[in-house]
């Protein structure tokens, strides 16, 4: 500022409603040579009796996690190292899940991540003592997780294409199936999803999680007039992995 002092002078007012006082602040301060920066009005929760006693100042917030609500999210496929499919094996040696990191876009917590994984696999085959094959009961319980995580790769795609889930026409079909059989190709989908807080267990801190995805025709669905443009930087889909 040109080396030049500069001064902050802090009012409280004595009455509710104090009339004029930018005025009369800025002729008080030009009648001494000065020059009026900015006059604006201090809320309660910016000021402390105690310059030095932080006890009231707000807790800092950790901006990578965002409260339960719904968000626009883009997607970010994280690849295998395993097979090439780019899916990754659960632990249990019999299925195999899409990794996906999804960023919120835009608002006040744009940038915090919710970390999903998709089964989308299973492999019944007895694979040694490591892996031995899976108990008639705990094959019905990975074929359900196939369905559930196809079903929601599914809502995925219609969230991010604004593609009714009731429209079978030719164009909505094929945007449905990933291309090249390569699911890089869902990297920068954006679609709308509630999303939730998992409490951190074993050390970890708390996490986003998706909680359901939203497509047209749901309640939550934004209306034209509030609604935004859905973006995408995948190719288009063709018929190769349907969903």
């Amino acid at each position: 500022m040109s080396g030049r002092p500069i001064y902050v002078l802090t009012l409280q007012a004595e009455h509710e409603q104090v009339h004029g006082l930018r005025a009369a602040l800025k002729r008080l301060v030009r009648d001494h040579g000065l020059k009026c920066i900015d006059i604006h009005e201090l809320k309660e929760t910016d000021m402390s009796e105690d310059l030095f006693d932080f006890n009231d100042a707000e807790k800092q917030r950790d901006l990578t996690i965002a409260p339960p609500g719904l968000y626009w999210l883009r997607t970010e496929v994280r690849p295998g190292a395993v097979v090439d499919d780019h899916l990754l094996p659960a632990k249990n040696g019999h299925t195999w899940h899409l990794s996906l990191k999804c960023t919120v876009q835009g608002g006040e917590h744009a940038g915090a991540t919710a970390f999903d994984y998709i089964t989308l696999r299973f492999d019944p085959s007895d694979g040694g003592p490591d892996f031995p094959g899976p108990t008639p009961q705990q094959a019905e319980n990975y074929k359900t997780a196939v369905r559930m995580g196809r079903s929601k790769l599914r809502a995925l795609l219609e969230s991010a294409f604004a593609i009714d889930p009731n429209d079978d026409s030719e164009e909505a079909n094929a945007k449905r199936r990933v291309k090249d059989n390569d699911f890089l190709n869902l990297n920068g989908l954006v679609f709308f999803a509630r999303i939730d807080i998992r409490k951190g267990t074993n050390g970890y801190k708390d996490s986003n999680t998706i909680d359901y995805i939203i497509v047209p025709g749901m309640p939550e669905w934004p209306k034209p007039a509030q609604g935004k443009a859905v973006a995408s930087r995948a190719a288009n889909l063709n018929d190769e992995i349907p969903f």
